[in-house]
C-alpha cells in the first residue's frame, strides 16, 4: 500500500501546483502533529464543498499530513461507487483509494481492524454537495461512519476545509422547473426543493487562491443514543468550524486574532 510519502512523490506535489496558490492551516501546527503521534489510526471526516471540492480537500490532506508527521501512514478513503464503473474515474478512483471496488461497512471494518490503512477519508455529504449553497454543510446521507467509528474504536479527525467553492457555480432552479424533477430519485428531489439550485464544476476560473482548513480530533460519545444523534453532533461542529473559516476569509484581521492562530503553510 502507498504511503503518503508515495503520493506525495507521485502527484500530490505537482497537481497542488496546479490547481491550490496557497493553504492555510487554522489549527496550530504542533495540535496536528501531536494528533498523528498519538492516534495511529483516524476517520478523517470531511466537508464535501462543491462538486470539486474533494479534489482540493484531498490535495490540503496530504499536503498537511506530509508536513506534519503523517509520511508513512497508509491513506485510504470511501469513494461514490458509480467512480467505479466510469472509464478514467474508476482508474483514479482507484489509484487515490487503493480499493478496487466500492467498500462496504463490513470492508472497512476489516481493514481498520486489520491495520491496513491508518488513515480512512469519509466525506459523509455525499451526492448532497450538488445542492451546496456556499455557506451550510448538506445533510449527511449516512451516519454509518459513527457505528464504524465505534466499531473499531478509531477516533475521528473532522477536517473542514473553506476555498475550493472558488470551482462552484450554483444555477437557480425556477419553481415551473421542479416539477420535471419527479423522475429524480427522492434524495434528490428534496435537495432541489429545499436548496432550488444546483452546483456545476467549473474550474476555468483557475487555481484555488487559498485553501483554509481547520482540524479537531473528535472521540465518539458514549452519552448519545443513535450514531444519526451523534452524527448530527457532529456536522454541528463540523458546520462551526466552517463558519469561522468564512468569517475569516472576510476578516484577516480576525483571523490573525484567533486563538487558533494562522500557520501560513507555503507551496514547496
Amino acid at each position: 500500500m502507498k504511503t503518503i510519502a508515495d503520493f506525495e512523490n507521485t502527484f500530490a506535489r505537482q497537481y497542488r501546483n496546479w490547481f491550490l496558490q496557497k493553504i492555510q492551516l487554522c489549527t496550530p501546527n504542533q495540535a496536528l502533529t501531536a494528533t498523528l503521534e498519538n492516534h495511529p489510526q483516524l476517520l478523517c471526516i470531511m466537508n464535501h464543498g462543491g462538486f470539486l471540492g474533494p479534489w482540493a480537500a484531498a490535495l490540503g490532506f496530504h499536503y498537511l499530513y506530509h508536513q506534519y508527521g503523517g509520511q508513512h501512514r497508509k491513506p485510504t478513503g470511501i469513494a461514490w461507487r458509480g467512480f467505479y464503473k466510469l472509464p478514467i474515474y474508476r482508474q483514479i478512483t482507484q489509484f487515490l483509494t487503493q480499493t478496487n471496488q466500492p467498500l462496504d461497512f463490513e470492508q472497512c471494518q476489516a481493514l481498520l481492524t486489520e491495520k491496513t490503512f491508518n488513515d480512512m477519508i469519509i466525506l459523509p455529504e455525499g451526492t448532497n454537495c450538488h445542492y451546496f449553497n456556499g455557506s451550510e454543510l448538506q445533510p449527511f446521507i449516512s451516519h454509518r461512519f459513527v457505528e464504524l467509528s465505534r466499531a473499531t474504536q478509531v477516533p475521528m479527525l473532522l477536517m473542514v476545509h473553506c476555498g475550493s467553492e472558488h470551482w462552484n457555480i450554483r444555477i437557480s432552479v425556477p419553481n415551473l422547473l421542479l416539477p420535471i424533477t419527479r423522475f429524480l430519485p427522492k434524495r434528490y428531489r428534496q435537495g432541489l426543493d429545499n436548496n432550488k439550485l444546483v452546483n456545476v464544476p467549473h474550474m476555468l476560473k483557475g487555481r484555488i487562491p487559498s485553501l483554509k482548513i481547520a482540524c479537531s480530533v473528535y472521540h465518539s460519545r458514549p452519552d448519545c443514543h443513535s450514531s444519526e444523534e451523534e452524527a448530527l453532533i457532529i456536522r454541528n461542529i463540523m458546520q462551526e468550524m466552517y463558519n469561522q473559516l468564512r468569517q475569516d476569509v472576510t476578516n484577516q484581521n480576525a483571523f490573525l486574532a484567533h486563538p487558533c492562530a494562522e500557520q501560513r503553510v507555503p507551496m514547496t
